[in-house]
């Protein structure tokens, strides 16, 4: 049987407005979502894009993951705070019991997941423009590999936090709401706002770097084609910096320092699904063979969208039409044959 705690008077006091958070936090993450599936068709739709941008896939895989852990958790702690609202009592749970909520691992991974990436992207830029002849021959078709060891990463960062919350499961009870503090312990917590903060300001840095490299040596073809790829992996790096970063300082002097009002700590997740919402955008504004894809799509759907009345259109006007004219074609047919002389019935007959 689950141990319950009996809640405050503040503590009941702050709920309305927790609830009105994560409420928001849920339909902000469903529209992160539903934008991200939408890059991930374009990319995935088309073979060139495939082929060519396949770390930007993994990042849009990532940011998914992140909005949809935002989903989830939103889902969770309303109906937590609405049944602790009811009841005025909380359930009393370990950090492993905290740890196994089915949100919290998804939570994990879009939280590590995509700053990790954004090194890899500037790193990536960097080495392209610095060196392009070894970055020809021993990295552009390996790519997809060097993306996919970002997995690693996350995995093995997952398991040492569920490590951590096993370890830790013997400590006693932790704060009702399982934050990730609260299950993998105050350390883990800074691990994971350290990572964000450092993996977005170094692939901001990166990709500065090469762009700066790609400005100084303009006049060659080389650098001319991959400063306009430069261009948008630079403002998705310095949008992430700004609405990601700077949000997980406030919660890592909020761990160690000095707790943050609620108005203040919460949006930090609605400004987190706008920049995982963000890089559609980007790319339409930036990359002219994004753009022309996403034309070429909205004009396919446009002509079919008025075809398909056209041809029902016709089809009830052609339809009757073909009909009268076999009908007429029969009565001509019908008026044309000669007529037969007049037979009288024989005796036989009338017998």
């Amino acid at each position: 049987m689950v141990p319950y705690e009996t809640l405050n008077d503040t503590d009941v006091a702050e709920i309305p407005l927790l609830i009105t958070f994560h409420t928001i936090n849920f339909y902000f993450g469903i529209a992160g979502t539903l934008v991200n599936v939408l890059l991930l068709l374009i990319f995935l739709t088309y073979r060139l894009f495939v082929n060519k941008y396949k770390v930007l896939i993994i990042l849009a895989v990532a940011d998914s993951v992140n909005t949809i852990a935002v989903v989830l958790m939103g889902h969770n702690r309303v109906a937590l705070y609405s049944e602790a609202l009811e009841m005025l009592k909380v359930p009393m749970r370990t950090s492993w019991q905290c740890a196994i909520e089915p949100w919290m691992a998804v939570k994990l991974i879009g939280d590590l997941w995509p700053p990790i990436i954004h090194i890899i992207m500037g790193l990536e830029r960097l080495l392209s423009i610095m060196t392009p002849v070894w970055y020809r021959k021993k990295m552009e078709s390996r790519s997809l590999i060097v993306g996919t060891t970002t997995v690693g990463f996350v995995v093995i960062s997952v398991a040492v936090g569920f490590a951590i919350a096993w370890i830790k499961d013997s400590e006693g009870y932790v704060e009702y709401y399982c934050g990730r503090k609260a299950a993998f312990s105050k350390p883990y917590g800074s691990y994971i706002y350290i990572t964000n903060v450092f993996g977005y300001s170094l692939g901001f840095l990166l990709n500065f770097a090469a762009y700066g490299k790609a400005q100084m040596l303009r006049k060659s073809k080389n650098a001319m084609s991959h400063l306009r790829r430069i261009r948008y992996y630079l403002l998705i790096s310095f949008c992430s910096t700004v609405l990601v970063s700077l949000p997980n300082i406030i919660s890592l002097c909020s761990a160690w320092i000095k707790d943050v009002n609620n108005a203040v700590s919460k949006p930090a997740v609605w400004a987190m699904c706008f920049n995982s919402s963000l890089n559609l955008f980007v790319y339409i504004a930036l990359n002219q063979d994004f753009r022309r894809r996403c034309l070429q799509l909205l004009k396919m759907r446009v002509k079919v969208t008025i075809k398909s009345p056209a041809n029902a259109v016709h089809n009830a006007a052609t339809m009757p039409t073909r009909n009268i004219i076999v009908a007429s074609s029969f009565n001509f047919k019908i008026e044309m044959m000669p007529t037969q002389p007049h037979c009288p019935l024989s005796a036989a007959s009338k017998e």
